[in-house]
């Protein structure tokens, strides 16, 4: 299965899921969502991060908040969204750990 992935890569023809709130360009790579609402969700995460350093503790910081994160209201298109409680998950998907790059709770 690599090698077919390879295959597909080498050829142009790859395609990865990204996070909610970026969109992938063919011409200039991952990028932020145009949607405004989107990124200023995705830029909250980051400064927190900064700022606490643990997946968790921002997590508990919007949570404490009252902050709602967006989730794909449309299966896997993620064209429309529902905007819910953010929460931790220890798996993939477009949440706290996967756009922070963390994918483990601190």
């Amino acid at each position: 299965m690599a090698d077919a992935a390879r295959a597909k890569a080498h050829r142009g023809e790859l395609r990865i899921s990204v996070p909610v709130g970026y969109v992938w360009h063919r011409e200039v790579g991952l990028g932020f969502d145009p949607d405004a609402r989107l990124q200023e969700a995705i830029r909250l995460i980051f400064e927190r991060v900064r700022k606490l350093g643990s997946a968790r503790q921002v997590l508990l910081s919007l949570a404490a908040d009252g902050v709602h994160f967006p989730r794909p209201s449309d299966g896997k298109k993620m064209v429309s969204f529902d905007w819910t409680p953010i929460r931790y998950r220890k798996r993939s998907g477009a949440d706290l750990g996967t756009c922070t790059g963390s994918g483990r709770p601190s």
